[in-house]
């Protein structure tokens, strides 16, 4: 929910209703099951599904729900934070998601950005517990009405400690994540012969 979707308690305007809804956005179908049985485990209500143009949409409205959610966790572009889990399954799971929806995968990095710095810092400390070496830069865009990015990357050393400990749900990320394994296996190779 702190990458691809919100919690959110709104009241209309005139009518003065409030809404309880949580929204989840992904950009790929494979990210459709993962989330729905968590949701169905977790809370025992199936997801209503919306199929836009380029993006999926899971939703509901539930007090229960929504309440429940924002008492152990923040909410929001800038002021997400990562809940304070206390088991490695489940915080391998949390960050597995946020790079599900965050994260992208290239020739040279395992990269996250976010406009959100103390949320950044504190994936950072979750992947230093794996053993995973990370490298933060901070990125200020020349345009002044854009806000500061905070990027996380993992360090080589670390791409298959990172696919074997985290991983991806995302099948177009993983498939990339493999590649890039395959493709460093063979520089290896090459470099040994």
């Amino acid at each position: 929910m702190a990458g691809d979707g919100h919690v959110a308690i709104r009241r209309e305007p005139i009518s003065g209703k409030v809404h309880h809804s949580i929204r989840f956005y992904p950009d790929h179908a494979s990210l459709i099951g993962p989330f729905q049985s968590a949701f169905i485990q977790v809370y025992n209500k199936p997801l209503r599904l919306i199929r836009h143009k380029n993006f999926y949409e899971l939703r509901t409205d539930s007090k229960v729900i929504v309440n429940d959610l924002m008492s152990f966790s923040e909410f929001g572009i800038s002021t997400w934070k990562v809940p304070g889990i206390k088991d490695n399954k489940s915080k391998k799971e949390w960050v597995r998601a946020f790079f599900d929806a965050e994260g992208y995968v290239c020739k040279s990095r395992i990269r996250l950005k976010t406009i959100n710095k103390s949320g950044i810092l504190a994936i950072k400390k979750l992947l230093n517990e794996f053993g995973m070496n990370t490298k933060f830069y901070i990125y200020k865009p020349k345009n002044k009405n854009w806000s500061t990015n905070y990027i996380l990357d993992i360090k080589p050393v670390d791409f298959i400690k990172f696919s074997k400990i985290i991983g991806f749900n995302h099948s177009i990320k993983r498939e990339k994540l493999e590649a890039l394994l395959k493709d460093r296996n063979i520089i290896k190779h090459a470099e040994v012969a």
